[in-house]
């Protein structure tokens, strides 16, 4: 009878007859709704609950359909300074939405240069100029901001969830936040508050490196008439198993492309290498190298990284983990002046990062030790993530507890050319 109930109790909550009420994480208190459109809000529900959403004064009341979604629409509203609550509820579970505005939202969309924060200090390339005054002067309560998380749905399709990063949701714009934000989206949201006088909504979706094509809906296409594009999305629009003999296929063949180009590329630089000799070394003077910094190289490069760091007392005498993701797309990992790991420039993808367990004899457990890497440089801005990933994210681990070696890293080139000069 105990199984019974059991095997019950899991079937109807399987069907959905107990499941919770959500409202989809796009909604949050402090958000904007766009006005003079239809406001609807949604979410899911258990199967035979009834919804109702309070908002503007009156109700609604819905039932999910067979997939447990429900949706509660409301008419359109002009832009304003009143700021309303949304109450939704299914009996059991109530859920409130609080400071919420009707006016202008925007969706921010872009590379790297819609990404670009405010910045809480000037840096070139990655903040504003004049940051810290900007930041200072954000006082802005009816311009709200909703910052997403850089995902993608890897061509399955699927529409994903709305995943907020710097913050569970939005926010308004005060200089508590504003460091944060997007640039562009905020000086153009500012411009447009000023001009309009209407609360402003700014969404930022923006993907460095992302190209417009992925910002396009298939509607979109068709209604373009955008023939020749559409030829190519239906070439690349695979189900799992067909992007995984597509992606295996694609890495074999830079793997044969570069495996025949590598050796002229090695060719031109054999004298800078043979020059180079003795810079792994323990003892090796590198008091003239840079500080490293992260850089977009010009030219297909190969450069050397250099750091020196003292074991902490709770790693002494123990064995570690070395964890370092891609350093390159050839790289070379030294140790106290002996190699220790590394890759070709042809090896597959997956085999381009190291987790290495050392043993205590290969680390001076009292005395400062010596990580030199190697790395070959050639995709532009995916080789600034190389660089980075050896700069800041290197790591000794010890169970899951980490010490980051994130400081007093050195740099210097050995050879740098052009695809022409191989």
């Amino acid at each position: 009878m105990k199984k019974l109930l059991t095997a019950l109790a899991v079937a109807v909550t399987a069907s959905g007859a107990f499941a919770e009420l959500k409202l989809d994480p796009v909604f949050s208190s402090n958000m904007v709704l766009q006005q003079k459109k239809p406001i609807t809000f949604f979410g899911t529900a258990g199967k035979g609950d009834t919804i109702s959403v309070e908002f503007n004064g009156k109700t609604v009341t819905v039932q999910p359909d067979e997939d447990r979604k429900w949706k509660a629409e409301f008419p359109s509203m002009d832009a304003g300074k009143t700021n309303y609550t949304v109450k939704i509820s299914d009996g059991k579970k109530k859920i409130e939405l609080k400071d919420v505005l009707i006016g202008e939202v925007w969706f921010c969309s872009g590379q790297s240069n819609m990404a670009m924060p405010i910045g809480k200090k000037f840096r070139r390339g990655w903040s504003a100029q004049n940051c810290e005054d900007e930041v200072k002067n954000a006082k802005y309560p009816e311009i709200r901001y909703a910052s997403q998380q850089t995902v993608h749905s890897f061509g399955t399709g699927k529409k994903l969830p709305a995943r907020y990063s710097n913050a569970k949701g939005w926010v308004k714009c005060d200089p508590a936040v504003a460091h944060y934000f997007s640039a562009t989206a905020y000086f153009f949201g500012r411009e447009l508050h000023k001009d309009l006088d209407v609360p402003i909504g700014l969404i930022n979706v923006s993907y460095s490196g992302s190209g417009i094509h992925t910002w396009i809906s298939l509607e979109g296409y068709k209604n373009a008439n955008l023939t020749e594009d559409l030829k190519i999305i239906e070439k690349y629009t695979l189900d799992n198993k067909g992007r995984k003999e597509f992606e295996k296929k694609e890495s074999e063949r830079v793997s044969d492309e570069m495996r025949k180009w590598h050796p002229l590329f090695e060719q031109a630089g054999a004298e800078a290498k043979a020059e180079a000799q003795g810079w792994e070394a323990a003892d090796f003077d590198d008091s003239s190298w840079k500080k490293a910094t992260v850089q977009y190289p010009r030219k297909y490069i190969v450069r050397w990284y250099r750091t020196k760091f003292e074991l902490p007392a709770w790693m002494k005498d123990k064995k570690l983990i070395l964890s370092m993701n891609k350093a390159g797309e050839k790289a070379d990992i030294y140790l106290n002046g002996k190699r220790i790991a590394g890759w070709n420039a042809d090896a597959p993808e997956s085999e381009k990062k190291i987790r290495l367990e050392l043993d205590p004899e290969q680390l001076l457990q009292n005395g400062k030790n010596v990580l030199a890497v190697r790395g070959e440089y050639f995709c532009n801005q995916k080789s600034s993530s190389q660089m980075y990933n050896i700069i800041t994210r290197t790591a000794l681990v010890l169970n899951k507890k980490q010490f980051v070696l994130n400081k007093n890293w050195k740099m210097n080139e050995e050879f740098a050319c052009t695809k022409k000069e191989t």
